[in-house]
């Protein structure tokens, strides 16, 4: 499979709002079981308790960091 081309991003000079951090961020995964195995027994992040949604994720606290399972594709 070949990747698309994205479009050239602005300068961040250019953007009204410029990135100064991250708050968090969220991966989707095919297996949520060995994802967070690795986040939590390779990299060391702490598990946190998650709200009950109507799908598997788990939720790792080191850069706020959510795990969820691809349910769109």
């Amino acid at each position: 499979m070949a990747c698309q081309q994205e479009k050239e991003l602005p300068a961040a000079s250019d953007c009204a709002l410029p990135l100064v951090s991250v708050n968090h961020a969220s991966f989707l995964c095919s297996s949520v079981a060995d994802t967070a195995n690795f986040y939590q027994d390779v990299l060391g992040f702490a598990l946190i308790k998650r709200p009950s949604f109507n799908f598997d994720g788990a939720w790792y606290i080191l850069l706020a960091l959510n795990l969820s399972k691809d349910v769109f594709s």
